[in-house]
């Protein structure tokens, strides 16, 4: 069995500390948006749902025995559930959840703000497709754009923040809407997340061509932004890009990608309360329900420590040997005293063990010179190198690139790559 170590965490092979759970309240939903995922599931009838009682059940569980504290409440439609402010008020009385949040459609949301924060919800994603009315019931059914805007202010207003606009670009429908979104986003103070169009086997396999016809790469569209950019950074939760505009404005950009997958904490438990750790994969599945009411602690913790053993990325590198010697699983820009980048990585090692040569190697194979181009070089001799004048710092341990490249590091280290004059 998994260890869960110490604190309860729960930890995958891929070393991916499980500490996020989307949970699936209800399958109804008024709007029937043609990119909707479904949350990867297709299982259980139209109206089924969880009970308060069951969410407490579910998310308490996973809480008190695992030390999940972040927990975002979807649907279906989550304001359509009955029950909703219950079902809120009892995730948030759990002791030590930091972050409860939910993703809407906004529709119901002018009406409901006040009451959400009332009850417990900190914050929320609200799905805005579109600032073209006709654009906007052309992807979602729905003539109801106006309205949703209404429920993004009542929302700001309510205190429901970080508030965060979530856009699926679609090519050739909403792709050119991205600057005017930004604008829209600096006036009501809420960030951009900017998501790349995702097949799903279970739910589009007999809608390739939608797919076909509407993915677009995000960066094609980051190139057509006329806002100014102010900086970047990166999250390390899947290794998402957060710009940040002169405008006031900031976008999170959501693609389906190696580093996105390497980095993934969340599970997800559908409305029929069955676990589902992945989005895009069918994994084995678990009825959590069943679970917690027929079997002991002990039991139920081993079944889900197991599954979540099995949890694997959905994208991965192409299978090179050192490449698969090590997984990098954070990836974040930072800026010393002196103003100087510096990468800052954890790594976490497969196999008996991995060197300094395999992080640079890997390094380069899942960013690539693109994302830094004076980070790193080719030397037909030695491989891939760091620019001249960088040092690696191993935990507290400060190593010459060069002279300590076969330096084995440890599961789980933290390495940082320092610029040069940067002082260690």
């Amino acid at each position: 069995m998994q260890d869960v170590g110490d604190a309860g965490c729960l930890v995958d092979e891929f070393n991916r500390k499980i500490d996020y759970l989307r949970l699936s309240i209800n399958r109804e939903c008024s709007f029937s948006c043609i990119f909707c995922d479904k949350e990867g599931y297709l299982g259980g009838q139209p109206g089924t749902r969880l009970s308060p009682q069951d969410v407490k059940a579910i998310v308490g569980f996973f809480h008190e025995t695992f030390g999940i504290r972040k927990v975002k409440i979807t649907g279906g439609e989550p304001l359509e559930h009955p029950r909703i402010l219950q079902v809120v008020n009892e995730i948030s009385r759990l002791p030590n959840i930091t972050d409860l949040s939910m993703t809407t459609n906004g529709f119901q949301l002018s009406t409901t703000a006040w009451e959400l924060k009332v009850a417990g919800l900190d914050r929320v994603n609200v799905s805005l497709c579109s600032l073209d009315r006709a654009t906007y019931k052309q992807i979602t059914g729905v003539d109801g754009m106006e309205r949703v805007i209404e429920g993004i202010q009542a929302a700001r207003d309510a205190g429901l923040t970080p508030l965060k606009i979530n856009v699926v670009l679609l090519k050739g429908i909403n792709d050119h809407e991205i600057d005017d979104m930004l604008v829209f986003c600096g006036k009501v103070d809420a960030r951009l997340q900017l998501i790349e169009l995702h097949e799903i086997d279970a739910v589009h396999g007999n809608q390739h061509g939608f797919y076909k016809q509407h993915h677009m790469d995000v960066s094609k569209v980051l190139d057509r932004i006329t806002i100014p950019v102010r900086s970047i950074e990166y999250r390390d939760m899947q290794h998402r890009k957060i710009i940040h505009f002169k405008n006031g404005a900031s976008m999170e950009v959501v693609e389906i990608s190696p580093s996105f997958c390497a980095a993934c904490t969340k599970i997800r438990v559908t409305a029929s309360g069955i676990l589902k750790p992945c989005l895009m994969q069918e994994g084995e599945p678990v009825d959590m329900l069943t679970l917690l009411k027929y079997r002991s602690h002990e039991q139920a913790m081993k079944v889900l420590s197991d599954a979540i053993k099995k949890r694997e990325p959905f994208m991965v590198e192409e299978d090179k040997e050192k490449i698969m010697q090590v997984k990098i699983t954070f990836h974040a820009e930072a800026r010393d005293a002196a103003g100087l980048s510096s990468i800052i990585l954890s790594v976490i090692p497969h196999g008996d063990q991995a060197s300094i040569d395999d992080v640079l190697i890997a390094l380069e194979a899942r960013f690539g010179e693109k994302l830094m181009p004076a980070l790193l070089q080719r030397d037909e001799i030695h491989g891939i190198q760091l620019q001249k004048g960088y040092k690696i710092m191993v935990e507290d341990q400060l190593l010459d690139p060069s002279n300590d490249k076969n330096h084995e590091v440890e599961p789980g280290s933290t390495i940082r790559i320092l610029p040069p004059f940067s002082g260690g």
